[in-house]
């Protein structure tokens, strides 16, 4: 997500808390993004703190789901700090929740040429689009063998970000991502195209304008993920590049064709292609715009123009031909033509359904009748209802039900706080005895209680080897049982002996210190 979006949905209480953080921490202002101010916030971070952002700057952007693994609290009070300064955000959807760094700051910690211009996002940007078009409006959840490998690439993203969940599409989160991380959406994809080449280059650096010297791929440079030029491959996403303006950049050619740039909001670009037809062109394309025609199939096939209208009327050169137009090609006859949703009334009492019909026809209520029921379009049964109702011929109790218009998209993301991470041992910790806080030696056995002992409370603990070198460790499992030199594995991934630790200490979760990393405690 773009940082200017990010701060759209923040309150300005929460913005000054972090620009009042960043300058006590000497890390330069949020909205000072370059890569000389990306190296100086780095410069400020605990080794803790590097490693938690070096983590979420390199892991894919949907929800993070279960782990079997227990999370660190060292990380989550790492993660805090790193929201408190609005190096990173929480972010929450309904039941869906992310952190994530501002799309400008993860370019300037990732390019490794601060330098180099984004890329060119068009080519890329529209055939994402374009696929993510024509799976939405087919239908599409699985993939198939007459798939595209872009159309493989953004369904795999859809289904990662949650767009897609039981093979059912969330339209509502669609459209959020459309409106608000579009960007997003395009990472992830750009991700999976890359899936194979991970072990070769650094991929998250490639997306975000770092030049690498690899083999070229006709795929990914048909569908701009990467472009060559001078003897290095460059990416082809510019992600920064989306989303700059709204619709006024839109052209109204005056033939029912429209010019659009890629830095329209992809939200509003969705809205018209539900009346409109994309016209896929690579040249095009590749310029940054593309075009958009309205004929009869594309106008028939798409929902009330009505809102079409009243959200575009402004891009129009001439509104009224443009309604004209509509108007004819949804008035031609058709074979089949859908008619909507309709209210059904049984007539339990034959001898009334004369007495029903004459009523609806006095009051100009369209109806249809088939043997004992009678249906009238949705939008006119309450009033239909209302009408039998004060004649007595429809019970108070069966009325007909409300039906609550679909906000679609009414929700959007919003920032939340990290919160204070509670320990969930954190009194029980404090009931140990007062001398396991202090720095001391123990024989084997002692060791090994107090090691099991921070295990069972999920503590963190200072150890000291033999060298007098200190670290903070969690420890996420014992192998003791059959071992000839029992050890520990930390949350980080360490082995450790434990006949190496010369000296141990629990610490209390309020005496953790703010800057506290593998080798800093108070």
């Amino acid at each position: 997500m773009k940082l200017a979006t990010i701060l759209s949905l923040t309150g300005n209480e929460k913005i000054e808390s972090v620009e009042k953080e960043r300058k006590h921490r000497g890390i330069p202002p949020l909205q000072d993004v370059s890569h000389e101010s990306a190296a100086a916030v780095m410069a400020k971070l605990s080794v803790r703190e590097k490693n938690v952002l070096a983590h979420l700057l390199k892991k894919d952007l949907g929800d993070a789901g279960a782990s079997a693994k227990r999370e660190s609290y060292l990380d989550k009070r790492a993660g805090e700090r790193l929201s408190a300064a609005g190096i990173i955000f929480h972010l929450s959807y309904e039941n869906h929740h992310c952190e994530l760094v501002p799309r400008e700051w993860k370019r300037a910690f990732l390019n490794k040429e601060g330098s180099l211009p984004p890329g060119e996002p068009g080519l890329f940007f529209w055939n994402t689009m374009n696929a993510l078009n024509r799976l939405y409006t087919q239908n599409v959840t699985k993939v198939r063998k007459d798939h595209t490998a872009i159309e493989k690439w953004v369904l795999a993203a859809m289904k990662r970000l949650g767009c897609i969940d039981n093979n059912r599409w969330n339209e509502d989160l669609l459209l959020s991502f459309l409106h608000n991380r579009f960007d997003d959406v395009m990472e992830q994809a750009a991700l999976f195209s890359l899936k194979t080449k991970q072990d070769k280059m650094d991929v998250h650096a490639f997306i975000h304008g770092t030049p690498l010297e690899c083999e070229e791929d006709d795929d990914l440079i048909s569908y701009g993920v990467m472009i060559q030029g001078d003897g290095r491959v460059l990416s082809g996403c510019g992600l920064e590049l989306i989303d700059l303006y709204d619709q006024q950049y839109i052209m109204d050619l005056g033939n029912f064709e429209m010019i659009i740039p890629s830095g329209v909001n992809p939200g509003v670009i969705w809205h018209l292609l539900r009346w409109g037809s994309l016209q896929v062109n690579p040249e095009v394309f590749s310029s940054g715009g593309a075009h958009v025609i309205f004929n009869k199939e594309s106008v028939q096939a798409g929902p009330e123009v009505e809102t079409f209208f009243e959200k575009f009327r402004g891009v129009f050169i001439d509104p009224k031909r443009y309604e004209q137009q509509f108007a004819r090609w949804i008035n031609e006859k058709t074979p089949v033509k859908e008619k909507g949703l309709f209210h059904c009334f049984h007539i339990q009492d034959i001898h009334a359904a004369e007495t029903c019909m004459s009523l609806l026809d006095k009051k100009e209520v369209d109806y249809f009748s088939l043997q004992d029921h009678l249906f009238v379009s949705q939008q006119d049964g309450r009033k239909a209802a209302g009408f039998l109702k004060k004649a007595g011929l429809l019970n108070e109790t069966k009325s007909v039900p409300k039906v609550h218009k679909k906000e679609t998209g009414s929700k959007g993301w919003t920032v939340q706080e990290s919160g204070g991470h509670r320990h969930p041992y954190k009194e029980d910790i404090g009931q140990l005895p007062r001398q396991w806080f202090s720095l001391l030696g123990y024989d084997k056995t002692m060791l090994l209680r107090l090691v099991r002992q921070a295990l069972i409370m999920e503590a963190a603990v200072l150890i000291e080897d033999p060298a007098g070198r200190q670290s903070v460790i969690e420890i996420e499992s014992i192998h003791a049982l059959g071992e000839g030199r029992p050890y520990i594995h930390t949350l980080d991934e360490k082995k450790i002996q434990i006949d190496s630790i010369e000296r141990i200490a629990f610490i209390h979760p309020d005496q953790l210190g703010d800057n506290l990393s593998e080798e800093e405690a108070t």
